[in-house]
């Protein structure tokens, strides 16, 4: 049983979590020191494609929201019109919108508009 699902709202999982990569990943913790970086970890196997290297640092970074008990973070952007997720790193975890440029202030730029119009009426 390679995959965990996760149950949103409680630690429960369909499943139990298990250390173990998906089939085919190549993910290879490795502690590295780099190109002037300060020792950090790569999660992906030298050589890799980008593919490789997102698909494994994105796996790695959903196992440290769900191990910090973080799952609440994740959210989908409240536009009607999009399906896009987003982590929330807000202080108060008040973010509401995958993008505040373009979800947020379409919608708000639409209710301003709706407001201007029934004041006119």
């Amino acid at each position: 049983m390679p995959y965990a699902t996760y149950a949103p709202g409680s630690r429960r999982y369909s499943r139990p979590p298990t250390h173990r990569p998906p089939p085919g990943a190549g993910t290879t913790p490795q502690l590295t020191n780099h190109d002037g970086y300060d020792w950090h970890v790569h999660y992906f196997a030298p050589g890799a494609s980008v593919a490789d290297h997102l698909a494994a640092d994105c796996g790695m970074a959903l196992a440290f929201i769900v191990v910090a008990d973080e799952q609440e973070r994740l959210r989908r952007c409240e536009a009607p019109d999009c399906r896009d997720a987003f982590v929330d790193l807000s202080r108060n975890r008040s973010r509401r919108y995958c993008s505040s440029r373009t979800c947020g202030n379409r919608l708000h730029v639409a209710a301003y508009r709706a407001r201007r119009r029934e004041a006119a009426r």
